[in-house]
């Protein structure tokens, strides 16, 4: 939304509802817009109002009043408080009764009409696609607030809808310029108010207003602001002062030239700068104690710190700074380094592991957990004389991940006289407040042998002393049974000293950390001297936020021919391939359509997408009301993407936010091309078909298992040895045609077993046959025969569609097949499993069930949850059938770069992903069970996976999209950089 939108929304809604008021409080009628805001009430508490967007109106925003409707009459007055998504909270100010409001009812305000362009004596108008307005409909327009008459609106064929002043002090619109559709006896009187400029760099002569600066956006050492009047603010100074809380926490100088912002010269050391700070002009007073001189070129992102008195949730920073004042961003929580969030100008103990795996102190854990995303590895080493706590113990590696909010798990290997692996996980149910501790559940030592017990906890921590102490007290059952406890004493931001009680023993430590990412501890357990080494690393990092992109479009129209063409020769030249560029009429106007195959950007489709949107939107002149940008694999379409041209340039030039571009995109799975009549189709011949081309790709792979069954008094060595195996796999796959490929797979060994053989257990060859079609509008099946990965033979049928929007997908999977590892070669049987997936997009969740008959005549269920951590998957199961019980724990990377050279006929590449996991049989009773038996029950075709075979709709979906737009934003960078 361009500046000058934003400064009279909050203006306009106020006094055309105090006049619809005013009217209905005599008439009962209120006056309606034809274009306008809706919304309902959802619940009323006392004054306070939670309305919901309609689905058919237009998005809400702070400090806008709407009318409250029973019927036709005007029931109250609301004023919109905050904005998330599409839900606000507001305030009653006046209602026609004492009666509270009821929930249910409709709320309503004119909708703003931005001036974007001019074009002679017309104006080109930014209209909804549904907008419904007519031929000649009066327009009101306001100018920095002010009223300055009426306006026609135009709307013809081949033309961007448009308006011309018929009546008013100036003769033509200009850009900032806002039209409201409303009856043309009603003028609105809009108190004067000064509104910042369209463009941030346009000029201005006025004084320059030095009130609400503010920072949008933080990149390293550069520093991006808002202010209303850029220019003059520019020319009046060099410096900029950044306030918190009535406190100079840093200096910026100003550049000269770009966009306005400039470099932090100084940070006041434990503070960084984030978008959302005030600035002011600078004075002498205005130095930073201690002030951190920023070092010349690029600098690693900064993270935003808690105000002194507010102590947040360690994962809870935001994705994307808000693009203006008046539109922050509502993305998902994101993750940062594994550090703690100071209370002071101290730094808290950090987020250590206990030498038992959970976060904690030494041997027992605290309440707290990794931040979501952080993995820590660590490498414990201790004395084997330390029986109790490590019995037979060499050294123990650890692995602990946040893998979803307030929930940690892991795992620990510990090299004893023989191998064996436990599990440990943590949940915190409560944060720490500023007057309540953090509360915690977890287990650890799972699955253990040789003498340690499984131990199930509860603990409270809470942060004392401005934050310099943790204090921790605990009960465990198990192997840590009966009360416990412990303290954490920061000295300085690097050693923090420990002490604890363990249930029997009093231990002492100190935990070094000359970085957010590396702890050494050192531990006096038992009388026994102990220490560990841990590394962290993010595997969802924060990325900065991405700069302004301005694309250069046409500024007369093309014929249709004309623009199908260069549409199709600027996306071959991005390297995408299966080109094919339409243009034609659809329901809103002149809709141009891009179908693109993508084999370039392996990590992640968005990155693709971002790159045709720029490229075909920079060919596209005014009069094109809709993009389609259509995703295909192995030509078959998978994914539909629907935007505005105008807006979405002006979401890259920040002019539009985020949440309000977000609102404008229509995603999903159909086929269906958006031109409704007769199209014209690109005649360039640089199609770049995939037809007969070949891609090899080399996946390397790594086999382990370790034994994690319980030994019995028959048979104490029943613990398996650890073995290991290194192999390449090469996958050649070859296009035929519109959904057929063909696929050979073939294992080659590198480097042998430990311990005991493992080749019987996977194999990794394979060759048959695939071919994918649309069932249904949106749905996909595939059909399949010969040779799988696994040692499976036979053919197959799957399919899958969505329901509920984004949220629920259904699978189902059936066909004939046998085992070539344990069973006759001859010996087919009938598989079918069906599958449902619910996703949460807002914690990038899925939650899965599975039931059916599974490979091996074996029957039974499995649940599962998928957590995604941008490109990396994390993935936990609970298989039940009747070949027994066992757990599943894996994860998922990318491998090779970002993005790969513009295909050819023939490619060879590193594969796409690497999937890593363990499984743990869980017998019955104690007894010993057997690792052939894990690998057997309810055994699925892995890598066989419709909704992953073509594209990962789990993961990029219209709930993905909205909040990753920052990697269109990325993309289309490189579009423009490219062009330069």
């Amino acid at each position: 939304m361009n500046p000058s939108a934003r400064a009279v929304i909050s203006q306009l809604p106020l006094a055309l509802c105090l006049l619809i008021y005013n009217v209905s409080a005599h008439a009962d009628v209120p006056v309606r817009s034809p274009l306008e805001v809706r919304a309902h009430v959802q619940s009323v508490q006392g004054n306070t109002v939670v309305l919901t967007a309609d689905s058919l109106g237009r998005p809400l925003a702070p400090d806008m009043l709407l009318t409250l409707l029973a019927g036709d009459r005007a029931a109250a007055l609301v004023r919109i408080d905050a904005v998330r998504g599409g839900q606000a909270t507001g305030t009653v100010t006046e209602s026609q009764s004492d009666t509270p409001v009821p929930p249910g009812l409709a709320g309503v305000a004119p909708c703003p009409i931005p001036v974007t362009a001019l074009d002679g004596s017309a104006a080109h108008l930014a209209l909804p696609l549904d907008h419904g307005l007519t031929q000649g409909t009066l327009l009101r327009v306001f100018r920095d607030g002010t009223d300055i008459g009426a306006a026609a609106l135009s709307i013809a064929e081949d033309q961007p809808p448009s308006a011309v002043l018929i009546e008013g002090g100036a003769k033509t619109l200009r850009p900032g310029d806002v039209c409201y559709a409303v009856p043309e006896s009603v003028t609105l009187p809009i108190a004067q108010e000064a509104a910042p400029p369209t463009s941030p760099r346009e000029p201005s002569s006025a004084r320059p207003t030095h009130e609400g600066i503010l920072v949008s956006a933080v990149d390293g050492g550069d520093v991006y602001l808002w202010a209303p009047e850029p220019d003059a603010l520019a020319a009046s100074m060099e410096r900029l002062s950044i306030i918190r809380g009535g406190e100079c926490i840093a200096v910026v100088r100003l550049s000269a030239d770009g966009p306005l912002g400039g470099k932090a010269e100084s940070i006041k050391p434990g503070t960084s700068i984030a978008a959302g700070d005030q600035a002011r002009p600078w004075a002498e007073t205005d130095a930073p104690q201690a002030p951190a001189v920023a070092e010349a070129g690029p600098q690693p992102p900064q993270v935003a710190q808690a105000p002194p008195d507010v102590t947040p949730d360690t994962d809870a920073v935001p994705r994307q700074p808000a693009a203006s004042p008046e539109a922050p961003s509502q993305g998902p929580a994101r993750t940062s380094l594994p550090t703690d969030r100071p209370k002071s100008p101290w730094t808290s103990p950090p987020l250590g592991l206990s030498l038992s795996g959970p976060t904690g102190l030494l041997r027992i854990p605290n309440a707290e957990v990794q931040p979501s995303g952080v993995v820590r590895l660590g490498r414990v080493f201790v004395s084997p004389d330390l029986d109790r706590s490590f019995p037979g113990s060499r050294s123990r590696s650890q692995f602990t991940i946040g893998a979803l909010p307030r929930v940690e798990l892991g795992l620990a290997h510990y090299a004893r006289f023989l191998e064996d692996l436990t599990y440990h996980g943590k949940i915190q149910l409560l944060p720490e407040r500023d007057h309540w501790p953090a509360l915690a559940v977890g287990t650890m030592d799972v699955r253990a042998a040789y003498g340690l017990q499984p131990t199930r906890f509860l603990t409270l921590s809470k942060r004392l002393v401005d934050g310099r102490l943790r204090l921790t007290l605990g009960y465990g059952h198990g192997g840590l049974g009966g009360a416990f406890g412990g303290v954490e004493a920061a000295v300085t931001r690097q050693l923090t000293l420990l002490a604890e009680y363990d249930t029997e023993e009093l231990n002492f430590g100190l935990r070094a950390a000359p970085t957010p990412r590396i702890h050494i501890d050192l531990a006096d357990v038992s009388g026994t001297l102990g220490g560990q080494v841990t590394y962290a690393f993010v595997i969802d990092e924060e990325d900065a936020p991405p700069r302004p992109v301005i694309l250069s479009r046409p500024s007369t129209p093309l014929s249709p021919q004309a623009l199908a063409d260069r549409l199709q020769e600027a996306v071959c030249a991005l390297g995408m391939e299966n080109v094919r560029a339409e243009v034609g009429e659809g329901p809103s106007g002149q809709t141009a359509v891009v179908f693109y195959e993508n084999r370039q950007y392996l990590h992640d489709e968005t990155e693709a997408l971002g790159q045709v949107l720029a490229a075909a939107a920079r060919e596209l002149p005014p009069g094109v009301a809709r993009l389609a940008a259509i995703a295909t694999k192995s030509q078959v379409p998978v994914l539909r993407v629907v935007t505005q041209p105008d807006g979405y340039v002006r979401f890259l030039s920040g002019e539009l936010a985020p949440e309000r571009y977000a609102g404008m995109l229509q995603v999903d799975h159909s086929s269906e091309s958006p031109i409704a009549r007769s199209h014209i189709v690109g005649r360039s011949e640089l199609g770049n078909p995939t037809r007969f081309t070949a891609d090899l790709a080399v996946t390397p792979l790594v086999r382990t298992l370790i034994g994690t069954e319980r030994p019995t008094p028959d048979d104490p060595g029943a613990t398996q040895s650890l073995a290991v195996r290194f192999s390449l796999r090469p996958d050649l796959s070859i296009n035929l045609g519109r959904g057929l490929d063909l696929r050979y797979s073939h294992g080659v060994h590198v480097a042998g077993a430990l311990g005991m053989g493992i080749d019987p257990y996977y194999a990794s060859d394979a060759a048959h046959a695939t071919y994918v079609f649309e069932p249904v509008d949106g749905g996909l099946a595939r059909l399949a025969a010969g040779d799988f990965l696994g040692g499976r033979r036979g053919a197959l049928a799957e399919g899958v569609v969505e329901l509920g929007g984004d949220r629920l997908l259904l699978r189902g999977l059936a066909g004939r097949l046998t085992d070539l590892r344990f069973f006759d070669t001859r010996s087919y049987h009938w598989v079918y499993v069906g599958d449902v997936r619910y996703r949460i997009p807002s914690i990038h969740l899925v939650a899965s069930a599975t039931a059916g008959r599974y490979v091996g005549d074996d029957t039974g269920f499995t649940l599962g949850l998928r957590k995604y951590f941008e490109d990396t998957e994390l993935e936990m199961q609970f298989r039940h059938s009747d070949y027994g019980d066992v757990l599943l724990l894996a994860g998922t990377v990318p491998i090779g770069p970002r993005s790969w050279p513009k295909p050819d006929r023939v490619r060879l590449r590193l594969g796409d992903r690497v999937r890593f996991g363990q499984r743990a049989l869980l017998p019955e009773g104690g007894e010993a069970g057997s690792v052939t038996a894990a690998s057997m029950v309810a055994n699925q075709l892995e890598e066989f996976d419709l909704t992953d075979a073509l594209l990962n709709r789990d993961r990029l979906n219209a709930a993905y999209l909205r909040v990753h737009l920052d990697t269109l934003v990325r993309a289309a960078q490189h579009v423009v950089s490219a062009e330069r």
